[in-house]
């Protein structure tokens, strides 16, 4: 069944829907400790309040996650989701991580502008296959993590700061040192009027 625009149109539609569909749903959402009672394939009150419930779980994700399962997907999920606790809906508090990691373009645009800056030059294609590859590796070893997801009341914490590895990881290298000093001391020069 495809997601119909609003609740009380998804509810309508299952209200519409044959007893067999209700009834997998119904036990879905009684795996996902939703819905109150045995299962059944009835369109009843436990039956709404158990939709209700689970849509309370989703709303607050569907404005702050973009591609948000669609409404059974998402029952679908709770209900094979082993960190559900409680009955009646009061659910566990879930958290989630999610890995981005950066394409061999965005990589080399990032290096260039970190590159141009520490080093007054842009990177060869093996140095940007380097810090590329550590990049991928720091990104995937931190992950933004968002906490209470089916609360209503999520937290994510930032995953790396991809510009500020990359600034740190080269302005390590001898030529960045060199590089500051040689700045340092034109800046200098320049103060003082230059040798005279």
């Amino acid at each position: 069944m495809a997601e119909t625009e609003t609740f009380t149109q998804f509810v309508r539609a299952l209200s519409e829907a044959s007893p067999e569909i209700r009834l997998v749903i119904a036990k879905q959402l009684k795996a996902a400790k939703l819905y109150k009672g045995t299962p059944r394939g009835k369109f009843d009150n436990n039956f709404y309040d158990a939709i209700l419930r689970a849509e309370q779980k989703r709303a607050p994700l569907a404005s702050i996650i973009p591609n948000i399962p669609s409404r059974l997907d998402f029952i679908t999920e709770l209900a094979s989701d082993p960190n559900v606790e409680g009955t009646g809906g009061s659910g566990a508090i879930r958290n989630q991580s999610q890995t981005y990691t950066y394409s061999a373009t965005q990589s080399a645009k990032v290096l260039d502008a970190v590159s141009k800056e520490l080093l007054g030059r842009e990177l060869t294609a093996k140095e940007k296959k380097k810090y590329s590859s550590l990049l991928n590796a720091a990104q995937r070893a931190n992950p933004s993590r968002t906490s209470g997801i089916g609360t209503g009341a999520t937290t994510t914490q930032g995953g790396l700061d991809e510009q500020q590895f990359l600034t740190e990881k080269l302005a390590g290298t001898a030529e960045a040192k060199t590089a500051k000093a040689n700045d340092a001391y034109s800046i200098l020069m320049e103060e003082l009027g230059g040798l005279r």
